[in-house]
């Protein structure tokens, strides 16, 4: 969750837009800043180059202990999709 006076940045709102869109505990209408809570650790993860592998597990693990799911389908595509998109976003 955002705290008043944080600034996001681009990097921050793209990968938010990539969470919402996958949205893994599928419930609709949730709140823009409901997955706000692993932008950080997942930028983090992918500064340090980790591979799709590893994004995968963090993603599995992120699930299950925050919401308590066990998974959640397309955890591997979603893993490759944000991936490439931070390829793509450094690259520029």
């Amino acid at each position: 969750m955002k705290h008043k006076g944080t600034k996001t940045t681009k990097e921050e709102a793209e990968l938010r837009r990539l969470l919402n869109d996958w949205n893994p505990i599928g419930v609709s209408h949730l709140p823009p800043d409901e997955y706000d809570c692993v932008i950080k650790p997942l930028l983090g993860k992918l500064r340090r180059g980790c591979n799709e592998e590893f994004v995968l597990r963090f993603l599995h693990d992120w699930i299950g202990d925050h919401f308590g799911l066990s998974g959640k389908r397309g955890t591997r595509e979603f893993a490759a999709k944000v991936c490439a998109w931070y390829r793509r976003s450094t690259a520029k």
